[in-house]
């Protein structure tokens, strides 16, 4: 069964206060479960209050560290990273 990996990331501490943090993540179990996928929790990746506006997750932040787990072969092949792209309502 092909794995998933759940990537979470708001851009302010405020929305920490919020529902966001749960809803990514039940959104990213759905999906998982929807497509057949075993959604591999060990590499779950949270930027909280982490703005994407300048790139700044990619540089330094949880997606940066997974990008590099993709690179030194940590995640197989055929793997799915789920996000939730907000306003977009697509997963």
């Amino acid at each position: 069964m092909p794995l998933a990996y759940n990537y979470i990331r708001f851009s302010t501490a405020e929305q920490r206060k919020g529902d966001s943090l749960r809803r990514q993540d039940d959104l990213a179990k759905a999906y998982a479960e929807e497509k057949g996928l075993s959604l591999d929790e060990s590499l779950t990746m949270l930027d909280l209050g982490v703005s994407a506006f300048k790139g700044a997750n990619a540089e330094s932040g949880a997606l940066a560290a997974f990008l590099e787990a993709i690179d030194n072969g940590h995640v197989p092949v055929g793997s799915y990273r789920h996000l939730h792209l907000h306003g977009l309502g697509v997963g």
